[in-house]
This record gives C-alpha cells, sequence and structure tokens, in this order.
C-alpha cells in the first residue's frame, strides 16, 4: 500500500510539474514586452527577470523543454506499474476478464495517467497562462531563471543546433510587432464590449484613427457659414449669435 501511495505521489507530482512547465513557456511566449516594461517601471518584481529572459527566446526555450522531457522520461520509467499490478489483481476476481486482466489493467493505466497529463500537465497551465500572459510571467520568471541556469550546459548545445537550423533556412529575427490600427480598433471594441471603455470616448478614437483619410471640406467651415464674432460688441449680441450658431 504505502508504494501504491508513493507511486500515485511521484505520478502526480511530475504532472504538476510538467504543468508549471507549460504554463512558464506559454505566459512567457505570450507576453508583450511593452507591459512588462511598464509593470518594471513601477517596480513590479519579476518584471525586469521577464524582460531579461525575452532577450534570448532560444535559452528559456530550451530550458524549458529540457525540463519537459526529463520528467516526461520520469514518468515513462515509473509508467504506474505498481497501479497496473493492483488494478490487475481486482480485475482477476471478475468472470471473463481474469485472463486478459493484465493488459485491460495496463491500457487503463495508461489512458488514466494520459488523461490526466493532458489536463493538468497542459492544456489547464496553458489556459491560465494566457488569461494574465504578462502577470503569469512575472510569477515565473525567477523559476525559469534558475531553471535556465542549472540546464546551462545542455542549454548552449540545444541553442547552438537551433541557431544552425534557423540559420540555414534564413528565416527572419523575430521581432515584437507593433498593434496596427486595425488592431487597435478591435481591443477597443472588445474594451467596449466588456464594458471597460465608454462607447463616446470608442468613438473619439476611431475618428481620430480616420483624420488623415478626412478631405479638407469635412475639416473646414466654409467662408459664408462662419459666424464672426466682434471684439467691440455687446456681451448679449455675441450671446445671442453663439446661441443662434448652435455651434
Amino acid at each position: 500500500m504505502e508504494r501504491l501511495i508513493l507511486e500515485i505521489f511521484v505520478i502526480g507530482l511530475l504532472i504538476l510539474i510538467n504543468g508549471l512547465l507549460a504554463y512558464s513557456e506559454i505566459a512567457l511566449v505570450s507576453a508583450r514586452r511593452s507591459r512588462l516594461k511598464r509593470m518594471a517601471q513601477e517596480g513590479q518584481r519579476g518584471a525586469s527577470k521577464a524582460l531579461e529572459l525575452l532577450q534570448n527566446p532560444s535559452r528559456f526555450l530550451s530550458a524549458i523543454q529540457v525540463g519537459i522531457t526529463l520528467v516526461g522520461i520520469l514518468a515513462g520509467a515509473l509508467g504506474g506499474a505498481t497501479l497496473a499490478e493492483e488494478l490487475t489483481a481486482g480485475l482477476q476476481r471478475v468472470p471473463y476478464i481474469g485472463p486478459i486482466a493484465e493488459p485491460i489493467a495496463f491500457g487503463l493505466i495508461v489512458m488514466a495517467i494520459t488523461l490526466a497529463s493532458l489536463v493538468f500537465g497542459e492544456l489547464v497551465p496553458k489556459r491560465l497562462a494566457l488569461f494574465q500572459p504578462e502577470r503569469s510571467a512575472q510569477r515565473v520568471a525567477g523559476f525559469v531563471s534558475w531553471l535556465q541556469r542549472w540546464t546551462a550546459p545542455v542549454v548552449r548545445v540545444l541553442v547552438f543546433l537551433t541557431d544552425r537550423v534557423i540559420g540555414s533556412v534564413r528565416l527572419p529575427s523575430a521581432t515584437e510587432t507593433a498593434v496596427s490600427p486595425e488592431e487597435l480598433r478591435l481591443l477597443l471594441q472588445e474594451s467596449v464590449d466588456a464594458g471597460l471603455f465608454p462607447k463616446v470616448e470608442f468613438e473619439m478614437v476611431e475618428r481620430v484613427l480616420a483624420l488623415h483619410r478626412l478631405p479638407v471640406s469635412e475639416v473646414m467651415t466654409p467662408r459664408p457659414k462662419i459666424i464672426w464674432l466682434q471684439a467691440d460688441e455687446p456681451h448679449k449680441a455675441i450671446w445671442h449669435k453663439i446661441v443662434v450658431s448652435k455651434h
């Protein structure tokens, strides 16, 4: 029984470690440098370290991949052998299943571990990281830096090989893409739909973005339609012109 509990604990721990690595990878890849810079200027811990990691993404991606690979090797070596043995013993007492209890038990354990790994070791952590990528990157920056230091020899080899492959296909260096006017409109519209941004302000920003496309006739008032105010006119006369003009 103690061996069974220990195996369940170790498998669960490996799945959680894999989830942390997947969470860290998506958080750092999805985080925008502009927001991290603002957070660093505000003195928020972890933001500066996250920016340092993003200066060389090949290194932290390699370090995370080394960690994921080691976790996978350990999980494969463990393989739920004790769990399969216990389940086999239980299935052998079931009529008509006894002769094939061992392969059924092995298949069920593999399916259970795979499902848990996918849900808790991949999908859930990645969804959580995408929810607030900058905050997530800030939280995991210290852990990834530590992992990068401890895996440095392997990371250097992986980065060297990766750079050679990327160089051979002549891909452009990755740079952060600036937000286009169309993307800004979409972001503002999403904020309006979520109730975070007043609609009138969205319309103002949209008109400002379209200002360069307006003809002069749309911006300037024709001379015959201009309402003239004389500086020496009485106050009541000036006020009357203002009210009547409806400007």
